[in-house]
């Protein structure tokens, strides 16, 4: 049976964050060395619009989807890729 195909649609904002970040300044380094169970996880939130997050290794960094951002607020974008506790402090 075939399945309809539309036109894909262009990455998300976050999606395009996350491209576009420079992870070479964060405790999880570039993107080529992240571990396959990262990889999966960021791609699964991104694809999702339900508000996730990831926080990821020692540093506990901050990775999220569109759906989280609001929840963010004025902390986003800046909370990218940044340690959690810094992220929310409170």
């Amino acid at each position: 049976m075939p399945t309809p195909q539309g036109p894909v649609a262009p990455p998300a904002g976050m999606a395009r964050l996350v491209d576009a970040m420079d992870w070479t300044a964060t405790p999880i380094g570039p993107p080529g060395h992240w571990p396959l169970a990262l990889r999966l996880a960021l791609d699964l939130m991104l694809a999702s619009r339900f508000p996730m997050c990831v926080i990821w290794g020692e540093a506990r960094v901050l990775l999220y989807n569109d759906g989280y951002a609001p929840i963010l607020g004025p902390r986003h974008p800046a909370a990218l890729g940044r340690p959690v506790e810094e992220a929310w402090p409170e």
